[in-house]
Parts: C-alpha cells; structure tokens; sequence
C-alpha cells in the first residue's frame, strides 16, 4: 500500500511539472510587425517589394518580401496586416497564380544559433488556412570556417485545410546550425489559392524540463527497487 501511494504521489508531482514536450521557440518572424500590403496585378509590373527594418519578434530584426505574378489574369496579394494579427496573408484571385518570398539575413547576415544547444531539430510554421496545396521552398546559408558559406534548399509539397510543415535539420547536412547567415522561405500557391501562415519558429524541448523528468522517473525507480530489496 506504501509502495502504490509513493508511485501515486510521484505521478502526481511529474503530472504538476511542465510537460516534457513543453518548446523554447527562437522566433523567425512572428509577423506582428513591419505591416506591408503588396498587390501584383496581371503581371505588370511582374513583382511587388517592400525591405522592412527594426522589427520586433523577426529575427534579425529586417525582413526582405516579395510578391511574384507567375501565371493566368487578375491578381495576387500578399500582406501581413494590424488585423488579424500575427498572420501573414498571400492571396490569388481567380485564375491567377503567384508566390511570396521572405527573406531574412539578406541586409546583413543574421549570425544566429539556431541550434538550441543541439536540441533543436527543425524549422517549422503553421498553416492556418490553405484552400489548396501549395509549394515551400527554404534556403538556408551558414558559415563554414572563417571564409566559406554553404547554401542549401529543401522543398516541401504541402496539403490544403490548418496543418504545420516542418523542414527538417537532417534535410540540410552541409548547414552548421550555430551560425546561420540567412534563411529564404518561398511560398508558391496553387491557382485561386488563399493562404494564412502562423509563426516561423525553431522549437526545442525545455532542458530543464527534460532533466526534471528524467530525475523524477530515476527516482521512482530507485524507490520500488529500495522497497523490495528491504
């Protein structure tokens, strides 16, 4: 009975605890500032730009955008606006397609660890509509030594309707996570698509929580096994 009120508190006492999948999130773009409103119409002229500075809650403070008219009439959008907040918003109006590009690092390189001590494993956002697939591109630029850089690019085709991608580490072997110069996301919309996109975000399990964990369970176990022995 002592033994099964002792694993009953444990429990407890690890229930109470931060969860171990608790994230420390290194923000890439949050996108609840530097407000822009980009419209591509039929093409002419084929691209829309706006270089922002000074941002809050965007890493490295500068984000790069452009709005590119690939194909059909009418036209595509893109923006991130006071309301809603915290989203960025691409459209294409019927019968045109179209991509958005945000660049970060491109005025000055970033310099950013982005490896969380080695605990972090990919770089992720959240589509919070998608009315159609899609197409992300992320380019990613790191030093290599003093003098070399090492660029890379993973594509991922994604799915309609609220979901997250991710775009693993593992997905870019020649990057060195500690000292990235620039990262690149593209996204290119299917025709007629309307897109919402949440946080970029690099996220990695709490060490402390982890270590919390562990010593908890260790303890339990030490436990039980001091009662049988006796």
């Amino acid at each position: 009975m002592r033994v099964f009120l002792a694993m009953m508190i444990a429990m407890l006492c690890l229930v109470a605890m931060p969860a171990p999948w608790a994230q420390a999130d290194i923000l890439i773009d949050h996108f609840d500032t530097g407000f822009f409103d980009l419209l591509v119409n039929d093409g002419t002229p084929p691209t829309a730009h706006a270089e922002q500075s000074g941002l809050a809650n965007v890493l490295g403070g500068d984000r790069d955008v452009t709005v590119t008219f690939l194909a059909g009439d009418n036209d595509v959008r893109g923006r991130v606006s006071i309301t809603p907040a915290s989203v960025l918003r691409f459209d294409e109006s019927d019968g045109a397609q179209g991509s958005i590009l945000l660049r970060y690092g491109h005025a000055a390189d970033l310099n950013a660890d982005l490896s969380a001590g080695g605990t972090a494993t990919d770089i992720r956002l959240d589509y919070l509509v998608a009315d159609l697939n899609s197409t992300m591109h992320l380019t990613v630029t790191s030093h290599h030594g003093e003098l070399s850089q090492q660029t890379q690019t993973e594509t991922l085709f994604t799915g309609s309707g609220p979901h997250t991608i991710k775009f693993l580490y593992s997905a870019f072997p020649l990057i060195d996570w500690t000292d990235v110069d620039q990262i690149s996301l593209e996204l290119v919309g299917n025709m007629n698509g309307d897109y919402r996109l949440d946080d970029v975000r690099v996220e990695a399990p709490e060490p402390l929580t982890m270590a919390g964990l562990v010593m908890g369970i260790g303890g339990l176990g030490y436990y039980i096994r001091k009662r049988r022995a006796a």
